[in-house]
């Protein structure tokens, strides 16, 4: 879902509140869907209160992907590259020794002290779940931790807390991996649009603000001296991904078949628990999205919403412009008049193709 925002609110959650600091443990939760089996005065029950944390966190996939079943693919634009000993050891480098572990209670020093040992036997494993089609049942247990969103009006709604995604250290590893391989694969085959900022090497939150800043700059200087922009985010990202829209992306993009067979397995039949204050769920199902805090997500959800970008032909004698940092993007326009200007931010998000087919 498509939700529109504005420049206050990179100020508004610029910075926290200190007075957020009371709210240690998750107080009376309000059912925003008033569902008959929940008490309308809120509940303090941690079953309930997780069960409405998972409904918040979690959408379930909806019944239409709106996915094309005759849709011809073209060749991937490159071979698969099975994983080396010296991409494990990069990944390991990168790796916070002492982050909070995932489910199996095993911390990342375990792997920074033990790498020698340790790779020998990573790499055959690694490489096994591509050569025998497997993913281990075990990486797939998660554990989310649930945070409090700083500044937020009101603490008795699910919405203002958010999902903090633990997992096995290995296969985060593994993940690294292959985010190294599609980054690169992505790189060399310009397979994004070039106004998508973030998971590109050497492109930046500030390169994003200045080209922002410079086309407005330059419509002033020019005839053209009105700019209309509209920002957009979308609501919940990464947990809201219909990960078969996302493989059929990733697919359509050209990604080698070895990599999405892969995701696909990575994605599929997961389980969560939630933790919070002294409280930890039992097992959820997670049906949809892609995890927080995993490698690969940032790179494989830009793939996801790089449709909305491509509403733009980019064509500095029309005026139009879209640029995005992951799941915020601005739809820019420039024209002699507002009306103008704006009559060509609603033409895009309404043109066959544009902001809003895509939601």
């Amino acid at each position: 879902m498509l939700t529109e925002t504005g420049i206050w609110n990179f100020h508004r959650y610029a910075t926290s509140n200190p007075a957020d600091q009371i709210y240690t443990r998750i107080k009376t939760l309000q059912d925003p869907q008033n569902r008959p089996d929940t008490n309308s005065n809120g509940t303090q029950d941690n079953i309930c209160k997780s069960q409405l944390l998972y409904d918040m966190f979690f959408q379930p996939p909806p019944k239409n992907d709106f996915i094309d079943p005759n849709y011809e693919y073209s060749p991937p634009v490159c071979k698969f590259w099975p994983i080396t000993n010296q991409q494990i050891q990069r990944a390991i480098d990168q790796l916070a020794p002492h982050k909070a572990p995932g489910p199996n209670g095993i911390s990342n020093i375990v792997f920074v002290k033990g790498v020698p040992l340790l790779i020998p036997y990573l790499g055959p494993i690694f490489q096994a779940t591509f050569h025998l089609s497997i993913y281990p049942e075990e990486w797939k247990q998660l554990s989310t931790i649930v945070l409090c969103k700083p500044s937020q009006p009101d603490y008795s709604l699910p919405k203002a807390y958010r999902p903090i995604t633990l997992f096995d250290s290995m296969a985060k590893i593994l993940s690294s991996c292959i985010a190294d391989d599609l980054t690169y694969i992505t790189e060399h085959h310009n397979l994004l649009p070039p106004m998508h900022f973030n998971r590109h090497p050497r492109r930046s939150t500030t390169d994003s603000l200045h080209l922002l800043t410079k086309c407005v700059m330059d419509a002033w200087a020019s005839k053209d001296s009105f700019v209309s922009i509209l920002f957009l985010d979308i609501k919940a990202a990464f947990p809201s991904v219909i990960v078969s829209k996302l493989l059929h992306n990733l697919k359509k993009a050209g990604i080698p078949t070895e990599y999405i067979d892969w995701y696909c397995r990575r994605l599929a039949n997961r389980t969560m628990t939630l933790s919070f204050d002294d409280f930890k769920s039992t097992p959820f199902n997670v049906q949809n999205g892609i995890d927080q805090g995993c490698p690969i997500s940032p790179l494989t959800f830009i793939f996801y919403n790089a449709d909305i970008l491509r509403v733009s032909d980019l064509k500095p004698c029309q005026g139009e412009m879209a640029l995005g940092f992951i799941d915020d993007v601005a739809l820019v326009a420039r024209a002699r008049s507002y009306q103008e200007a704006n009559d060509k931010l609603k033409n895009m998000m309404e043109r066959p193709g544009g902001a809003l087919d895509w939601s």
